[in-house]
């Protein structure tokens, strides 16, 4: 741990610290602060009964609402990711001159370990696991953790001397309040309206992704997508290195495609990773993301060979354009993750004609115009359901046939009843699940095992 990082340490211990939100990494942060703190107080603005007896016996808890005074009296409040920077209570405390943190930067200012990280509206989870896959295949040591399950704290706490690095997705809420993180490297890999509610603006939204960035010195570098519109500027700002990645034209240090071909380039040396079709996972967001994975691998000092077996044998994740069944001709496609319609505009974009898509969900109320194209070019018909399911019908049924229907389940069934050899079933929300799911991820499941169920039967 280096001198900075040590004396971060030290002063917790004088500190009264409060934990904001006792989810996953609430709870995973009141372990790793049990002892190390003058004073713990753990708060939550529901009551919470489910944690471990080391929590309860060793923490003050305040559940079933926040008290002021717990705000303006602390030294340091960290907050959990599903806790707005607008809270009222986290107002109250910057207004005391508290100092607020979210956990991701909580845990980067006790690591030692360069921290590599990746943010987007798209993609971020699929390229983070892609690069892993490059690196371990590579040979470096590395540990995982922030967006993608695992608290970053809990990788802090477990880390050793000998990794190389440390990989970490991070969400727009997670950058909210990290003002002063720092990677050695930081993706973006691209972004489109989402969050919107809690984002107010695209503008905001892309302010707070580009925070990945602001704080890097000269020797750390970032990486874009030089196809995205939004982010393509960000390769002219801050005194960083910069890496691109495109699959429309050849980039000067990064990875693009020429040929049909990938390859990387550093300082003028270009180097054939694979052909394009030697990539597993279908789709044009798959190919931009093993882009962005090459790229950072590249810079990490990861080889040719590591990249290429990766492209060959990465098999993706579930719930990301996941192949559910491939039966008599018909393709049924579990996207549950694509929460918003730059997600489903790029899932749809991957897909030959004769497209059955089944959309909706919790209405982000986005921008439906920014799909319509690659709906118009690909869909035959839309089965809409949940909270938006009436005004997706409204906009598109001019355009495409539709059909309301009350759930998953009578999607699917319907679809079953009248869907024909070479066409394919895309489950792409475009939308949140919390209308009627927990979460993306019940979500898919419930629709994986109503298409096994199907033909099962």
């Amino acid at each position: 741990m280096g001198l900075e990082n040590i004396n971060f340490s030290q002063k917790l211990k004088s500190k009264t610290v409060v934990v904001m939100g006792m989810g996953k990494t609430g709870i995973a942060l009141s372990n790793f602060l049990i002892g190390k703190c003058r004073e713990l107080i753990v708060t939550d603005s529901h009551n919470v009964n489910d944690l471990n007896s080391n929590i309860l016996s060793n923490v003050r808890t305040e559940f079933g609402g926040h008290k002021k005074e717990t705000f303006q009296k602390c030294d340091l409040l960290i907050v959990s990711p599903g806790v707005p920077e607008d809270n009222y209570f986290v107002q109250i405390a910057f207004a005391s001159g508290v100092e607020v943190v979210s956990e991701i930067e909580f845990a980067w200012r006790l690591s030692n370990i360069p921290l590599v990280s990746i943010t987007g509206t798209n993609g971020k989870t699929t390229t983070l696991t892609m690069l892993s896959e490059i690196l371990e295949n590579s040979g470096f040591r590395i540990s995982v953790g922030g967006n993608i399950g695992r608290p970053l704290i809990d990788v802090v706490e477990n880390e050793t001397d000998d990794l190389d690095f440390i990989l970490s997705e991070i969400s727009s809420f997670q950058l909210e309040l990290s003002s002063s993180l720092r990677p050695y490297l930081a993706m973006i890999t691209n972004v489109t309206e989402d969050h919107i509610g809690r984002h107010k603006s695209i503008e905001d939204y892309l302010s707070v992704k580009a925070k990945l960035l602001c704080n890097q010195k000269k020797d750390d570098v970032k990486i874009i997508n030089f196809d995205d519109p939004i982010t393509r500027h960000l390769e002219f700002e801050g005194e960083q290195r910069t890496l691109t990645f495109s699959r429309k034209e050849a980039v000067k240090n990064g990875a693009f495609v020429k040929n049909d071909k990938v390859y990387i380039i550093a300082d003028d040396d270009i180097q054939e990773v694979c052909d394009i079709a030697e990539i597993y996972l279908p789709g044009l967001h798959n190919l931009e993301n093993f882009l962005g994975a090459c790229a950072a691998g590249s810079f990490l000092g990861a080889d040719i060979i590591a990249m290429k077996r990766t492209a060959i044998n990465y098999k993706g994740l579930p719930h990301r354009m996941e192949i559910v069944s491939k039966k008599d001709g018909i393709t049924w496609i579990n996207d549950s993750k694509a929460t918003n319609v730059g997600s489903t505009k790029m899932s749809i974009l991957s897909l030959q004609d004769d497209v059955i898509l089944i959309a909706g969900g919790f209405d982000k109320n986005s921008d439906l115009e920014y799909i319509l194209p690659a709906i118009k070019s690909k869909v035959i018909k839309i089965f809409l359901i949940g909270d938006s399911a009436k005004r997706f019908h409204e906009f598109f049924q001019n355009e495409v046939e539709t059909e309301i229907v009350f759930n998953l389940e009578d999607a699917v069934s319907a679809i079953s009843k009248r869907v024909i050899s070479g066409q394919t079933v895309l489950f792409s929300p475009a939308c949140s699940s919390f209308d009627q799911f927990d979460d993306y991820i019940q979500r898919g499941n419930t629709f994986r095992e109503l298409v096994n169920e199907r033909y099962e039967n």
